[in-house]
């Protein structure tokens, strides 16, 4: 079937617009990724125990967590990376006074406690960034966060460079087939509008 046959009478300007949407489907299937490591860390910044690193604790139904780990003002580990569903223990040590578990969002929290082997749960559902502090001791450095991320999806992490170069082989792999795609897409559209300026030219030069 001929383009002309295929698209009729369509004009350039439609072509255009087929053309557009064409490229925004092909480059809207590329996933991304559930967290940016830049907002784990702008949090965790001042987190005496946090070494920029996430414990990757997925495909576990319950994670616990320290409260009052170290010299009593930290969690331990202040940032972990758990599947949907799975359900986050803080266990207090009874360590450097009275402490919570307050997310920045609202979204949980605990009331204030000082006894050891006190526990607080929360089963998070929805995939994110949860942090969270204890409110008596936030300028201290007292933080975390729970990294909720999608299925497949990965918390990119710069200071591992053979993670990173996997992320970007992924991605350039996943934007290749994205063009190959729109490439075969959009060659009969080509063969059409080549076809239309030679016949207006033709119309032209015959005036």
């Amino acid at each position: 079937m001929s383009p002309e046959t295929q698209y009729g009478s369509m004009d350039r300007r439609t072509f255009l617009g087929v053309a557009g949407s064409a490229a925004l489907a092909a480059t809207a299937t590329a996933p991304v990724g559930a967290v940016d490591e830049g907002e784990i860390d702008d949090w965790l910044s001042d987190t005496p125990n946090y070494d920029g690193s996430v414990a990757d604790m997925t495909g576990s139904e319950e994670v616990t967590i320290t409260v009052g780990a170290g010299d009593g003002f930290a969690y331990d580990p202040p940032a972990v990376r758990v599947s949907s569903g799975t359900t986050v223990v803080w266990e207090w040590s009874g360590n450097g006074g009275s402490h919570d578990v307050s997310s920045e969002d609202g979204a949980f929290g605990s009331e204030r406690q000082d006894a050891e082997g006190a526990t607080f749960k929360h089963q998070f559902e929805e995939s994110g960034f949860f942090p969270y502090k204890c409110t008596p001791h936030a300028s201290m450095g007292m933080k975390g966060a729970v990294i909720v991320a999608e299925e497949g999806a990965t918390v990119e992490e710069s200071s591992d460079d053979t993670a990173s170069a996997d992320s970007s082989a992924s991605t350039a792999g996943i934007a290749g087939m994205a063009t190959m795609g729109l490439m075969v897409l959009l060659s009969p559209f080509a063969l059409w509008l080549r076809q239309s300026l030679a016949d207006d030219d033709s119309s032209a030069n015959g005036r």
